[in-house]
C-alpha cells in the first residue's frame, strides 16, 4: 500500500466509524512524522466538531510516551518552533515542542517557546479555556535557566539555620541518611510515619521551613531514642525548603544523603536501590514524560558525600534562591536544567537517571499519596 493509500484508508475508517480513536491518532502521527501542521490541526478540528474533544486527544497524543520514544514522531515535534501563535491548537503543539526541547538541552528555544505562550493567553484567554494544561502555565518560562545563566548564578543570601542533633550512633558509614520535609504543626504524626517507613539502621533527618529555636527545643524527645536529626530555617518557602539547604545538611552530616517526598507513604526494597544509586555521584528518576518539570523526578534524590554533589548543590540552591516562587514546578524543572548542565560543565559524575528502561520505576520502590 503506498502512503496516499494508506492515507486515503484511514481517511474512509475514520469516516466509517469515528468513535475509533486509534485511527485518528494513526492519521495524526503519519502527518505528524512529515511535519504537516496544517492537516495536522485540521484533523483534531474535525475531530473536535464531531466528538467535541479534539484538543484533549491531542494533548494525549502529543504528551504520549510514543511521541517521546519514537525518533521520527520526537525529531518532528522538536522542529516546531511557531511564536505566532493564533488557535488553541497551535498553543497545544507549541507547548508540547517546548517541552521536548527543554528535555533535549535546548533551554533557550524552550523557553522561547513558554514565553510565545504565555504571551498568546494574555492576549486571547480564550485558548486556553477547559484546557487545564494551558490554563494552570502561569509563567513557568521564568523556571528554566540556559547553561550561560546556570554558570553565572549567584548564591542568594540565607539566615543561618536552627539544628537540633541526635548523639551520634554505630551506624555503618555506609548507611545514608534519609530526610524529608515536615510541618510544625503536624510534626509529632510525620515524623511517626516517615519513622516507619524504615528501620533503625537509617538515620533520619526532618527539616522545617518555618520554625525557631525553641520551637526546635520542643521535638528534642525525638531524638532521645532514635539516630534522628532537625534542622529548620525562615524563608518561608516550604516546597523548596530542604532543596535549598541540602549542601549544608550534606556537609553537617559528611555521609550520603537522601531527599525524599513528604508524601511517600510506603517503601519497597529501597536497600536495592540505594546499592544502584550509591554508584554515582547524583541518582533520581527520569519518568517517562515530556513535561520538563516532571521529567526529572524530585520525589527522590540520592546525593553522595562527594564534592562534585557539593558543586551541584551549590548550583542548585543558586538557582532557587533567584526565583521569588515556591511552586513544586520549580524544583523539578531547575533540576531538569541542572542535570543537562552538570553533565557538560562540571568535572566529575555524572548524574544517574533511573527509569524503566534500566529496571528502575520510581512505583516499585514508593508509594505517594496524591
Amino acid at each position: 500500500m503506498t502512503p496516499q493509500e494508506q492515507l486515503n484508508a484511514l481517511m474512509d475508517k475514520i469516516e466509517k466509524e469515528p468513535q475509533v480513536t486509534e485511527n485518528w491518532l494513526n492519521l495524526a502521527g503519519i502527518f505528524l512524522s512529515n511535519k504537516l501542521w496544517d492537516p495536522f490541526i485540521s484533523l483534531f478540528n474535525q475531530r473536535e466538531m464531531m466528538l467535541q474533544d479534539g484538543a484533549e486527544l491531542m494533548i494525549q497524543m502529543l504528551f504520549s510516551e510514543t511521541v517521546a520514544m519514537v525518533p521520527q514522531l520526537h525529531t518532528a515535534l522538536l522542529s516546531y518552533d511557531k511564536t505566532d501563535l493564533l488557535s488553541s491548537n497551535q498553543l497545544i503543539i507549541r507547548y508540547a515542542a517546548s517541552a521536548m526541547q527543554i528535555n533535549s538541552g535546548e533551554i533557550e528555544k524552550g523557553r522561547e517557546g513558554f514565553l510565545a505562550i504565555e504571551e498568546a493567553l494574555k492576549e486571547h484567554p480564550a485558548f486556553g479555556e477547559g484546557l487545564p494544561h494551558l490554563n494552570n502555565l502561569g509563567d513557568f518560562s521564568r523556571f528554566f535557566k540556559t547553561f550561560d545563566e546556570l554558570e553565572n548564578c549567584q548564591f542568594g543570601e540565607m539566615k543561618p539555620m536552627n539544628w537540633l542533633t541526635a548523639q551520634a550512633k554505630a551506624t555503618s558509614s555506609q548507611t545514608p541518611i534519609v530526610a524529608t520535609s515536615i510541618s510544625l504543626e503536624n510534626a509529632e504524626e510525620e515524623i511517626q510515619k516517615f519513622c516507619s517507613l524504615f528501620d533503625e539502621s537509617y538515620p533520619k533527618h526532618f527539616h522545617i521551613s518555618k520554625a525557631s529555636q525553641n520551637d526546635m527545643e520542643k521535638l528534642q524527645k525525638y531524638i532521645s531514642d532514635h539516630q534522628i536529626s532537625f534542622s529548620s530555617d525562615d524563608n518561608g518557602r516550604e516546597e523548596v525548603s530542604l532543596f535549598l539547604r541540602s549542601g549544608e545538611i550534606l556537609a553537617r552530616q559528611q555521609r550520603d544523603l537522601v531527599l525524599l517526598n513528604r508524601k511517600i507513604t510506603e517503601v519497597f526494597d529501597v536497600d536495592k536501590l540505594f546499592l544502584q544509586a550509591d554508584q554515582k555521584d547524583l541518582t533520581l528518576f527520569k519518568d517517562l514524560t515530556i513535561v520538563p518539570w516532571l521529567s526529572h523526578n524530585a520525589s527522590f534524590i540520592y546525593l553522595k558525600n562527594s564534592e562534585y554533589t557539593m558543586q551541584y548543590l551549590f548550583k542548585l540552591t543558586a538557582a532557587l534562591s533567584s526565583l521569588q516562587d515556591g511552586e513544586g514546578p520549580v524544583v523539578g524543572a531547575t533540576i531538569n536544567c541542572l542535570n543537562q548542565y552538570a553533565d557538560s560543565k562540571l568535572s566529575g559524575g555524572p548524574v544517574q537517571l533511573l527509569d524503566r528502561v534500566s529496571g528502575y520505576k520510581f512505583e516499585d520502590f514508593f508509594t505517594l499519596n496524591s
